[in-house]
């Protein structure tokens, strides 16, 4: 079953309580929450206190993409504010750095996930870590802002993961992030995604719970 993630940085931050509501009657499944810390990408995204403060307001599972220089610094601040699914970007990490993470999300009962910008070569340390990682964020936009548009590549990657996925027989799950529509949704699943990351095809639309709904019809294959 295809997971939607709606995301909250795309979400009238004045009226966050009420975008909670309409996407948890809408049927989403997660809340995407982008922390981001303006070096790794150029703006500002959410602090562990949000997301303490968001798990207090749903029940559905948070999912933290970490757009940090220093990913690992910060990881258990945001497990322990509340997230469950937690990616952290192969371009500021090594072999020994993606396996502490591993570890880290076993020891403390989170899912772990990997993200890459669009054009970022995978890391050959990346495909023995896909052993134990529970998910990969191969990134449809280049990181920081909500509202950009597809980017045609990630097909590419998003198959290169497929394929090594049936190849080796994994269970880590696919998630696409960034300029999700319902118009792109259902080729998106066809390729092999499993989560998709939805936030100004949501937030910005007159009905938001309508929103959600559109999606999962365009994600059923």
């Amino acid at each position: 079953m295809v997971l939607i993630a709606p995301s909250v940085l795309s979400a009238n931050q004045m009226n966050i309580r009420e975008c909670i509501r309409a996407i948890e009657e809408g049927g989403a499944d997660l809340i995407h929450v982008d922390a981001i810390d303006g070096v790794f990408a150029p703006n500002i995204g959410f602090a562990p206190k949000f997301v303490d403060d968001l798990s207090r307001e749903t029940r559905l599972e948070i999912d933290v993409h970490l757009m940090f220089y220093n990913p690992l610094r910060y990881t258990l601040a945001y497990a322990k504010a509340g997230a469950r699914m937690i990616s952290a970007h192969t371009e500021v990490l090594t072999d020994v750095l993606g396996r502490h993470f591993i570890a880290i999300a076993k020891e403390f009962g989170f899912k772990a996930g990997f993200a890459l910008k669009p054009f970022t070569e995978p890391p050959p340390w990346l495909f023995d870590c896909l052993i134990d990682a529970d998910y990969i964020v191969p990134m449809s936009v280049e990181p920081g802002f909500s509202g950009q548009k597809f980017i045609p590549q990630t097909f590419k990657n998003i198959q290169l993961f497929q394929e090594h996925r049936k190849k080796n027989r994994l269970n880590f799950k696919i998630e696409a992030d960034g300029g999700v529509t319902q118009d792109n949704a259902r080729m998106l699943v066809e390729s092999g995604v499993d989560i998709l990351v939805a936030g100004a095809s949501v937030f910005n639309s007159d009905d938001i719970k309508g929103a959600i709904s559109s999606l999962k019809r365009c994600a059923q294959i």
